[in-house]
């Protein structure tokens, strides 16, 4: 089953209306009351373009366009969001270590040269609650819904209510490369069987509904029947964008 819905642009999925979110969770649990001590449909979150955190290494860039821009760190650091990164001197370095190239002949795009990307946190909720791992209020994104989950209905973070982060700067070509679903279609059944084997209910904002039905597309009706209740499309560009 798919709840379509249309959310005004630019406002933030904190607003969302409770009413919403009862409604898709009634929808999911037809037999059940919405709050219930027995094991609940599980809800995984699905977020939009800009949507999960990044991090970045450097490993000896062979080019930076400033000489303040690092070419090397030891480690991963946060790049998105990263509200220090986009200063007026720093926002050129960002720019030049999150950029891809695309390669005319295979059709699909790399990270700049020398620069690894990772999405930390897969499946955990922490990874789309905030755009910034400071977790100030300007960058608050799925964080006002998985508080009403777990302090009105009793879900708990990272067991019946899930986040799924990935690299929104590709497109599904690139994604496949990137293993996006079978990582979704692992999250789905794991947290099925976690949650008494109910079929979960997919809560997808803009940009990730598109993601959620090309995966939902590629999956058996078997498959969709034991493990999908339904879909929640939040300010979905289902026409195209």
């Amino acid at each position: 089953m798919l709840v379509h819905t249309w959310h005004k642009s630019g406002s933030s999925l904190c607003s969302l209306p409770a009413a919403l979110l009862l409604l898709a969770l009634a929808i999911a649990q037809p037999a059940l009351p919405i709050v219930a001590a027995a094991a609940k449909t599980p809800v995984i979150l699905i977020p939009g373009d800009g949507g999960s955190q990044v991090e970045a290494r450097l490993d000896g860039k062979p080019w930076v366009p400033h000489y303040w821009c690092s070419k090397t760190t030891k480690d991963y650091f946060p790049i998105w969001l990263n509200l220090e990164l986009l200063t007026y001197f720093t926002i050129d370095c960002f720019v030049d270590n999150f950029r891809l190239h695309f390669d005319n002949v295979t059709n699909i795009s790399h990270n700049a040269p020398n620069v690894s990307i990772r999405v930390p946190n897969y499946g955990d909720t922490a990874a789309v609650e905030y755009f910034d791992v400071s977790r100030i209020s300007a960058s608050a994104y799925f964080s006002g819904l998985v508080a009403a989950l777990t302090k009105q209905l009793g879900y708990t973070r990272n067991v019946s209510v899930r986040g799924v982060p990935f690299d929104f700067r590709r497109s599904p070509p690139d994604l496949d490369v990137e293993n996006f679903d079978s990582n979704l279609l692992q999250l789905i059944e794991s947290t099925c069987r976690d949650n008494g084997n109910r079929p979960a209910l997919l809560v997808a904002h803009s940009y990730g509904n598109i993601m959620a039905l090309r995966f939902l597309q590629h999956q058996s009706a078997d498959w969709k029947r034991r493990h999908i209740r339904a879909l929640l499309a939040v300010g979905a560009p289902l026409g195209g964008a």
